[in-house]
């Protein structure tokens, strides 16, 4: 069964100055991991398309951060432009009751 296009996940480089990172983002991250993320990410960019950031799109939530906050923070960092990402809309009560 094929799902309404304004469902379906969606594979995309999105521009690092429009995504917003979550306010309600458990994690933290010392930083020397933060540190090591960069490197790493420095190393081997391409690890992204891996790991693509999760993107809401849902009204109201467009652009936040479901997974990949740390990624984006390193990303800021190093003064990257794009990041691969895949766009989802999620209402704030399903992120909410998934934690």
């Amino acid at each position: 069964m094929d799902r309404p296009e304004s469902e379906s996940n969606e594979r995309r480089r999105i521009s690092v100055a429009d995504l917003r990172p979550s306010e309600r983002n458990p994690r933290m991250i010392s930083s020397a991991a933060l540190a090591s993320l960069k490197r790493s990410l420095e190393t081997d960019p391409h690890s992204l398309n891996a790991r693509p950031l999760l993107v809401n799109s849902y009204p109201g939530r467009e652009s936040v951060v479901i997974a990949g906050n740390m990624r984006l923070r390193a990303a800021i960092e190093l003064g990257w432009n794009e990041l691969p990402a895949i766009v989802v809309s999620v209402p704030r009560d399903v992120v909410a009751n998934s934690k």
